[in-house]
C-alpha cells in the first residue's frame, strides 16, 4: 500500500486537517510540510515529528495556509532505527561461469537495501549488470557492487562474466541492509603481489548516520584473516575460491559500527594461499532520509467571508481559536531604536543606530454582548503569541505574529453592542516545536476500543466534549 495525503479545511478552529495513511510499517514518525510552490518547503507547526500508527496519522494546520490558492502538502515518512544489517545470503561461487547468488534468509522487510558482492579470478575480466540491479561506479572490472532495494517477488540475480578463462574462479553474496540509502563510494585501491591486502584511507562525512563497508578481492585463496580494523565488526563470508580452477581468487566484505569517522589506511593480514595482487575498496551506506513520501494539493475555501472574516488564533492553544468581526484598525506604527547622544562642545550629536522596531497598531473586535466581549478579551490576555489570519489578500491588513501590549473593552451604545480594542506589536513566528495538539471525533476509535472504554475513560459525554474542543479555562 501506498502513502496517500489528503487535506480539508475545517472551519470549526480554522484548520487544515492533514491526514495520511499507507505509510511503510518501518516508519516510527512523518514530518509534514507545507508550500505554495513546490520548491520551498515549510515545517508547519507540530509536523516535525508525527505519530504514526499502523502507517497512518494526521496533524493540523493553523497557521501558514493561504485560502483561494493551491496549496501543497508533503509528508515524509521516517524511520529513526539506527542502520543495520539484516542478514547474509549464501556465498556462490564458480569457474568462469554464471553465478546466482542466493537472497539473505528470513522475510526480507521491503525497502531493505541488497548489496550484491562479486569478483572474478582475472583482473582483465568484466562483470555484467544483473537485471534491475545497479552498479555502484568506482573500483575495478572484475570486482563490483550492485544494489537495489528488496521488494517482494524479487528474486536471486543472475551474475555474468566476460573476458575470463576456464578455470578462473569468480563468487558472489548478497548482504541485506536496513534502513539506509544507496551506497556511496569513497576509496579504491590496487596492490602489488604481495601475501597481505593494503586497504586505503577513507572517511565517511560529518553528519552521517552510516555503515562504512570494505571489500577486499585477492587472485589467491587463504586459509584466515587478522589484523582486520577494529572499526570493522561484521565479516563476510570466507575465501569465494575454487580449488577446481586454475586460477584462485577470494573475497572478504567487512562492516562497521555507525559514524566510524575517518577509516585510516591498513593492511589486513592473510594466511594461506600466495602472494599475489590485490584490490580493495570503501564504500558506505548512511541512514535513509524517509521510508516513503508523497504530496497533495488543496485549495482551502473560507466560508462565508462576510461573517466574522477574521481568524484570531493561538499557536500553542488551537482549542482558543476563533472567528472575530474587526471593525478598523489605526495606523501602522514603527518606533526607532536609535540613540542620539550630544557631545560637549560639539553641535551636532552622534547616533548608535540600529534597525526600526517592528509594526505596532490598534484594531477592533465587534462584540455582540458584554459576555461575548469579556471572552475575546480573556482569549487574548492569555499572552501567548497570537496570529491573525486575514483570508483576504486586498484587506486592510496582512496576516501577521503579534502580541498584545493592552486590551480596552467598551460599550459602543448603553445596552448595545460592545467592542475590544487591541493594542498589538508584531513579532517572529513561533518555531514549530509550538503547538498544541487537538482532539478529533476520529481519535475517539482511535484511542478506545469500544464506547465501554470511552465512558470508563471519561465521566460524561461533556467530558469527551472539553478533550475534543481542547479548551482552557481561564481563571480571573
Amino acid at each position: 500500500m501506498a502513502l496517500s495525503v489528503s487535506a480539508l479545511y475545517n472551519d470549526d478552529l480554522g484548520r487544515v486537517q492533514i491526514s495520511f495513511t499507507g505509510a511503510n510499517t518501518d516508519a516510527d514518525y512523518a514530518k509534514v510540510e507545507w508550500s505554495k510552490d513546490q520548491i520551498t518547503w515549510t515545517t508547519i507547526r507540530g509536523g516535525d515529528v508525527v505519530p504514526v500508527s499502523g502507517g497512518s496519522g494526521h496533524v493540523d494546520h493553523y497557521d501558514g495556509y493561504i485560502f483561494g490558492v493551491v496549496n501543497y502538502y508533503r509528508v515524509t515518512a521516517v524511520d529513526s532505527a539506527t542502520p543495520s544489517v539484516f542478514g547474509t545470503g549464501s556465498f556462490a561461487t564458480g569457474n568462469n561461469a554464471t553465478l546466482v547468488p542466493g537472497l539473505p534468509a528470513g522475510s526480507i522487510p521491503t525497502g531493505a537495501k541488497l548489496l550484491l558482492f562479486v569478483t572474478h579470478a582475472n583482473p582483465a575480466a568484466t562483470i555484467g549488470t544483473p537485471a534491475t540491479w545497479t552498479r555502484l561506479t568506482g573500483g575495478g572490472t572484475n570486482q563490483a557492487i550492485f544494489y537495489r532495494d528488496y521488494a517482494a517477488g524479487v528474486t536471486a540475480p543472475s551474475v555474468t562474466f566476460a573476458g575470463g578463462s576456464a578455470g578462473d574462479s569468480c563468487s558472489a553474496q548478497i548482504r541485506a541492509f536496513l534502513n539506509v540509502q544507496d551506497p556511496v563510494h569513497l576509496a579504491y585501491q590496487a596492490n602489488a603481489s604481495a601475501q597481505n591486502v593494503d586497504y586505503p584511507t577513507a572517511t565517511i562525512p560529518a553528519g552521517q548516520n552510516a555503515l562504512g563497508i570494505m571489500h577486499l578481492w585477492k587472485a589467491s585463496v587463504f586459509s584466515g584473516v587478522t589484523a582486520v580494523p577494529v572499526q570493522y565488526v561484521g565479516a563476510g563470508a570466507g575465501g569465494g575460491n575454487n580449488t577446481a580452477g586454475s586460477n584462485d581468487e577470494s573475497q572478504l566484505h567487512y562492516y562497521t559500527n555507525t559514524n566510524p569517522g575517518t577509516i585510516t589506511t591498513g593492511t589486513v593480514m592473510y594466511t594461506g594461499g600466495v602472494a599475489d595482487v590485490s584490490k580493495a575498496r570503501v564504500v558506505y551506506v548512511a541512514q535513509r532520509t524517509s521510508t516513503d513520501q508523497a504530496t497533495t494539493s488543496y485549495t482551502p475555501v473560507f466560508p462565508n467571508p462576510n461573517s466574522k472574516p477574521y481568524w484570531l488564533m493561538n499557536p500553542s492553544r488551537p482549542g482558543q481559536n476563533i472567528r472575530v468581526e474587526i471593525t478598523g484598525f489605526s495606523e501602522i506604527n514603527q518606533g526607532g531604536r536609535t540613540g542620539i547622544f550630544e557631545i560637549v562642545g560639539r553641535s551636532a550629536p552622534v547616533i548608535v543606530s540600529d534597525i526600526m522596531e517592528s509594526n505596532s497598531f490598534e484594531f477592533t473586535i465587534d462584540a455582540a454582548t458584554k459576555t461575548e466581549a469579556k471572552e475575546i478579551a480573556a482569549r487574548i490576555a492569555l499572552g501567548d503569541p497570537m496570529y491573525l489570519l486575514v483570508p483576504d489578500p486586498n484587506a486592510d491588513i496582512d496576516t501577521l505574529y503579534f502580541t498584545a501590549t493592552s486590551l480596552k473593552r467598551a460599550v459602543d451604545t448603553p445596552g448595545g453592542s460592545w467592542s475590544v480594542t487591541v493594542s498589538v506589536r508584531q513579532v517572529s513566528q513561533p518555531a514549530p516545536a509550538v503547538y498544541g495538539s487537538t482532539y478529533i471525533w476520529s481519535d475517539v476509535p482511535t484511542n478506545y476500543a469500544t464506547w465501554t472504554d470511552v465512558l470508563a475513560g471519561v465521566a460524561t459525554w461533556s467530558n469527551l466534549v472539553d478533550k475534543v474542543s481542547n479548551s482552557v479555562i481561564i481563571v480571573p
